[in-house]
């Protein structure tokens, strides 16, 4: 899944929209509260999009395919034209691999397999719930800004720095369409293409 050329960086960042500016007061506090809510609820969910993952030295690209519920994911990852990649479940702490070589593995780390095989370092679990716009549960938050809406514009959590430079409405919630994630040399990027769901209310 590696790409050395500048085309899929080309492509993610066609998607970009200018930041919303950065409000304070108790306003978009309580919109952040209420909102924080109704993510969590969200459940379950399914993503389709793209991803760009870059250590200053090699760089991943491909699309990605991520339905969640609850504790359960079942994540699909390719490369480029959609050679290569991994079809990966989860259930509580058990993980299985499928890669496209035929190669099937077990374990109860998801983050030391993508490690292992890919050379990614990328915290899964908090990711799931960075992708909806929404900090980690149980572990510190700093630097949180937000718009008028209450929606995350940054943050900063388990050293990663997190970035949503768009949002999108998906079914009458505001989701992220862009998220940007920096640790160290990693950058990770994803464009979400659709968001998968009957959603009832609005966030």
């Amino acid at each position: 899944m590696r790409l050395l050329a500048p085309l899929a960086l080309l492509l993610l960042l066609a998607a970009c929209t200018p930041l919303t500016p950065p409000v304070e007061g108790a306003a978009a506090e309580r919109a952040w509260v209420a909102r924080q809510a109704r993510l969590v609820a969200l459940d379950p969910w399914h993503l389709t999009g793209r991803y760009l993952l870059t250590d200053q030295v090699e760089v991943w690209s491909g699309t990605l395919d991520w339905q969640q519920q609850g504790l359960a994911y079942a994540l699909l990852i390719k490369g480029p034209l959609g050679q290569g990649g991994a079809q990966i479940q989860g259930q509580g702490g058990a993980v299985r691999m499928a890669l496209s070589d035929g190669r099937e593995l077990l374990s109860d780390d998801v983050e030391g397999l993508l490690r292992e095989q890919f050379g990614w370092a990328i915290p899964v679990g908090a990711l799931r719930y960075w992708v909806r716009g929404l900090p980690a549960p149980n572990d510190p938050l700093e630097g949180l800004r937000l718009d008028a809406e209450g929606r995350a514009l940054t943050f900063q959590q388990r050293g990663w720095s997190l970035d949503f430079p768009a949002y999108q409405d998906a079914g009458g919630l505001s989701l992220p369409r862009r998220l940007e994630a920096t640790r160290g040399d990693y950058t990770l990027k994803l464009v979400i293409g659709d968001w998968h769901r009957d959603m009832e209310g609005g966030a």
